[in-house]
C-alpha cells in the first residue's frame, strides 16, 4: 500500500503543471464540452504510458540523446506553432454553445489524437518520467511488482486529476463563453513562446536552463 500511497502523490504532483496538455484540456472542455476534454486527457495519458513503459524496458539512453532532444525540441515546436496560430484565428462564433457541446461528443478520435501528440512530441515529457524512473528505483529502491504498482498509481491519478481539470473547465464555460476569443488568444500566445522556445533550443539559440 506505501508504493500506491506514494504513486497518488507522485501524480498529484505531476499534475501541477501550466503546460501545453493542460492549455489544451481547459481549451477543448471551454469549446467542446467536458466529455471531449476527458478524452483529451485520455490521449495525454496514453502518451504518458507510453513513455514510463518504454524508459522501464530500457530505453532511458536513447530519450537523454541530444540527438532524439535536439529533433523532438524542433518538431515539438513546430507543432506548437501550427496550434498557436491556430487559436489565434479562432473567433467567438467558432465554439459550440455549452448545451449542443454538452449534449454531444465531438470528433472523439480527434480529441484522443490532439492529447496524445502535444504530449508526445513535448521533449520535456519523457526527460520528467526519466527523473521519476530515477527517483523511483533509486530513491526508493523500488524493484519489480513494486514499480508497476507506483506506476500504476501515479498515471492513474494524473489521468484522474486531468479528467477533473477538464469537469471544471467544462462547469465554468457556460459563465466565461462571451470570453472566448480572448481565452484564445491568450492560450494561442503561450503556445506560439512554448513553441518558439523549442524552436530556439532545438537550434542551440535558447539555454537549455531557461525556462
Amino acid at each position: 500500500m506505501q508504493y500506491l500511497f506514494v504513486g497518488i502523490l507522485t501524480g498529484i504532483v505531476s499534475a501541477i503543471s501550466l503546460g501545453p496538455a493542460f492549455f489544451v484540456i481547459t481549451d477543448t472542455s471551454l469549446k467542446r464540452g467536458f466529455f471531449s476534454g476527458a478524452i483529451v486527457a485520455m490521449g495525454i495519458s496514453l502518451a504518458d504510458s507510453i513513455y514510463v513503459t518504454l524508459i522501464l524496458l530500457g530505453f532511458a539512453v536513447f530519450f537523454e540523446n541530444p540527438d532524439y532532444r535536439t529533433v523532438f525540441s524542433f518538431s515539438g515546436g513546430i507543432m506548437l506553432l501550427i496550434f498557436g496560430t491556430g487559436f489565434w484565428l479562432r473567433k467567438h462564433h467558432q465554439a459550440d454553445s455549452p448545451s449542443h457541446a454538452g449534449n454531444r461528443l465531438v470528433n472523439p478520435m480527434r480529441s484522443f489524437l490532439k492529447g496524445f501528440i502535444i504530449n508526445a512530441l513535448n521533449p520535456y515529457v519523457p526527460v520528467y518520467w526519466l527523473a521519476v524512473v530515477a527517483f523511483s528505483t533509486s530513491q526508493l529502491a523500488l524493484s519489480g511488482i513494486e514499480v508497476i504498482l507506483f506506476f500504476a498509481a501515479t498515471l492513474i491519478t494524473l489521468l484522474l486529476l486531468d479528467i477533473t481539470k477538464s469537469w471544471f473547465a467544462g462547469q465554468l464555460r457556460s459563465h466565461i463563453m462571451q470570453y472566448t476569443t480572448i481565452i484564445f488568444r491568450v492560450v494561442g500566445t503561450l503556445f506560439l513562446l512554448f513553441g518558439l522556445k523549442l524552436v530556439l533550443t532545438s537550434m542551440n539559440f535558447w539555454p537549455v536552463d531557461v525556462i
